[in-house]
């Protein structure tokens, strides 16, 4: 970029963003890429950002997609140059991932075919984009997390997680740069076949959409690299693509870089054992929900207790509750002091889950599960009734910036994992009309309820609503 050719022993020495903050000139980028050949896409990358038509077409590269991203993107598209290698790029076909701004890599060798622009760049623009670097310690330590008499630090590292980093310096600066990037409404893509060439839009609602919905092929088009930045809904919304749909839970079960997780693994075995498979089931296995969205059979329940009296036991007790089986929940022998089945127990039209365990908790002296289920505990756990009743028919009117809905569980913590994620308030602001969504009643909100203007349910009297406090907004 300072217009001097470096020596280095080999090209992995060399950054692998050199067109940011400024572009070399065009005669620099052709010494570069002749002195050395395996940069010459990111020498193409610069072309098309810079306007330099005639160099580019000498490098006789593959129609590489993130260079024509670049080009839409970043306002290149206005430079003469800029616009010609962009359509001599689109009018090529296939097309190719060879620059991957994910790892900061070139495939030169095996690049990979795709469909088209996917929005997996990142373009000059968004580099322009910084963060300050925070204090490296948290304020509150000591005695508020440890019993030493000297408090320790807590460390953190002082800054946000870039999604891309192709600069190689996570956008630190000393002050914040504020991201004013405008992109395309996304909605339609919600509800219609995707484009060969996606438009520039904040994807993470379409990749968290089409995991929940277990559709592989749009998940594989959408996906980033998996935890590249897929926010807090990226697990939740894999996790309830498995529970609902055998099938992408056999495709997930096939993915390396899936291993590691265990929210997603053990989703997947409690998928198989709903679908009566018990091949991933060993001594070990400690999966806490296995009947929710469908019941396995009694035999592959008793088979699952077999092979996990331990870990399982508790768990197969539940089962034998919301399935209603006496000999199955007797196998179980559950601990009487769990709240957990006590809670599902006592929502149980059978009064047996309730008083058996009630019995054997007097017999060894134990403190009945249900004495210890506290009103936040009843509150916070879910249950096969609690799972099916209705939701807040509130919808955010504007869905630009959600990437999902969360049903206020941790999907950690949650024994219904595959519940955590729900898609309902995204989907009733997509199918709601504007006629409703903008009714005169919420337009001091940015939120619309339907219910809210049936005639038998709390009646308009031609006053809006008002929007919330400020202190509620922070909550």
């Amino acid at each position: 970029m300072s217009n001097r050719i470096p020596q280095m022993a080999s090209y992995e020495e060399c950054a692998y963003c050199i067109w940011h903050p400024e572009t070399a000139t065009e005669e620099t980028y052709r010494r570069l890429a002749r002195k050395y050949p395996q940069l010459r896409y990111q020498v193409g990358r610069a072309c098309a950002i810079a306007g330099y038509k005639k160099l580019y077409s000498e490098l006789d590269l593959l129609s590489d997609i993130s260079i024509a991203e670049e080009v839409r993107e970043s306002g290149s598209a206005d430079i003469s140059g800029s616009a010609d290698i962009y359509r001599m790029i689109i009018a090529q076909s296939p097309f190719y991932k060879v620059l991957d701004d994910y790892t900061r890599t070139v495939n030169l060798d095996d690049p990979k075919e795709v469909t088209g622009i996917n929005c997996d760049t990142a373009v000059r623009s968004s580099l322009d984009i910084k963060q300050p670097l925070t204090d490296l310690t948290l304020p509150l330590t000591g005695d508020l997390f440890f019993d030493d008499e000297e408090p320790r630090p807590i460390y953190t590292s002082g800054f946000r997680q870039q999604m891309f980093n192709i600069t190689e310096d996570q956008s630190i600066d000393d002050h914040e740069t504020k991201d004013t990037r405008q992109f395309n409404d996304h909605t339609s893509l919600l509800y219609s076949p995707l484009p060969k060439h996606l438009p520039n839009v904040k994807k993470n609602l379409l990749i968290n959409a089409a995991a929940s919905e277990g559709n592989v092929d749009r998940y594989c088009r959408l996906r980033r690299p998996f935890g590249k930045m897929g926010g807090s809904h990226e697990i939740p919304a894999l996790v309830r693509g498995v529970y609902h749909h055998p099938f992408f839970a056999k495709w997930c079960s096939l993915q390396p870089e899936f291993l590691k997780c265990e929210e997603i693994q053990n989703a997947i075995t409690a998928r198989y054992i709903m679908s009566n498979d018990v091949s991933r089931v060993t001594a070990e296995t400690d999966v806490c929900q296995i009947w929710y969205p469908s019941w396995a059979s009694s035999d592959t329940y008793r088979e699952v207790l077999r092979r996990a009296p331990v870990t399982m036991r508790d768990t197969i007790a539940r089962a034998a509750i919301v399935t209603d089986h006496y000999s199955l929940f007797d196998a179980a022998d559950p601990d009487p002091s769990n709240i957990y089945i006590g809670i599902e127990a006592s929502e149980s039209p059978n009064p047996y889950y309730y008083q058996a365990p009630r019995t054997k908790a007097e017999d060894q002296e134990k403190i009945f599960m249900d004495e210890r289920a506290s009103e936040f505990s009843r509150l916070n756990v879910s249950t096969t009734r609690s799972i099916r009743m209705s939701r807040d028919t509130r919808a955010r009117k504007n869905i630009q910036d959600m990437e999902g809905g969360n049903r206020g569980r941790n999907c950690c913590s949650t024994l219904y994992e595959g519940t955590n994620f729900g898609l309902e308030p995204i989907e009733q602001s997509v199918i709601t009309s504007d006629e409703v969504k903008y009714h005169e009643r919420f337009k001091n909100v940015d939120w619309f309820d339907p219910t809210a203007l049936y005639p038998d349910c709390d009646p308009w009297d031609g006053n809006e609503i008002e929007p919330d406090p400020e202190w509620l907004k922070d909550l």
